[in-house]
C-alpha cells in the first residue's frame, strides 16, 4: 500500500465518521475539535501510541493535507496537541512528505532534515530534549512547548 493508498482510506474513513456533522454556529468541524481537546490533559512522558491523543484524530484529512497559506490554519490545531513531539518525531523518522505532522508542514520538516542530516533518531533526540528541558526547568508534570524542546535538541546537533 503506497501513501495515496493511505490518504485515500483516511480521507474515506473520516468522511464516514462524521457524516451528518454539524459544527458550532461559526466554526468549522476543526476548530470545534480543537476547542474540545484544548482542555485534554498533557501526557507524561513520552506517548508511544500518540495518535490515540492527536487532536487530529478527528479532523476532516482536507483540512490537514493542503497547500499554501491554507497550512498556517492546519499547523493552528497542532498548538494545543498534547502529542505533537511525538507526531513531529514520528513524521521525521518516517520521512513523512505530505501535509501538516506536529506543526511543521512538509517544506519545514524538509528543510529540518536539510540542515540536520546527521540525525538518525528523531525521536530519540526529541525525547532527550524533553527530558532535559523538564529535568531542566523542573516542570516534569507537563509537557513543555515542543518549541523549547526542538531548539535544545537542534542545539545539539549543531
Amino acid at each position: 500500500m503506497n501513501i495515496d493508498d493511505l490518504f485515500q482510506a483516511a480521507r474515506a474513513t473520516l468522511r464516514d465518521e462524521y457524516a451528518g456533522y454539524d459544527p458550532a454556529a461559526g466554526r468549522t468541524r476543526l476548530e470545534d475539535d480543537a476547542v474540545r481537546d484544548a482542555v485534554t490533559p498533557q501526557p507524561r512522558g513520552w506517548v508511544e501510541d500518540w495518535t490515540a491523543q492527536a487532536i487530529c484524530r478527528t479532523a476532516d484529512p482536507d483540512e490537514l493535507f493542503v497547500q499554501g497559506t491554507a497550512q498556517n490554519r492546519a499547523k493552528s490545531l497542532c498548538t494545543g496537541c498534547p502529542v505533537r513531539t511525538e507526531c513531529l518525531a514520528d513524521a521525521l523518522d518516517n520521512r513523512v512528505e505530505y501535509g501538516v505532522w506536529g506543526g511543521m508542514t512538509e517544506r519545514e520538516r524538509r528543510a529540518l532534515l536539510r540542515r540536520r542530516p546527521a540525525v538518525t533518531s528523531w525521536r530519540r533526540l526529541l525525547e532527550t530534549a524533553r527530558t532535559e528541558y523538564a529535568r531542566a526547568t523542573g516542570i516534569a508534570h507537563t509537557q513543555p512547548h515542543q518549541k523549547e524542546v526542538v531548539d535544545k535538541a537542534l542545539e545539539w546537533t549543531a
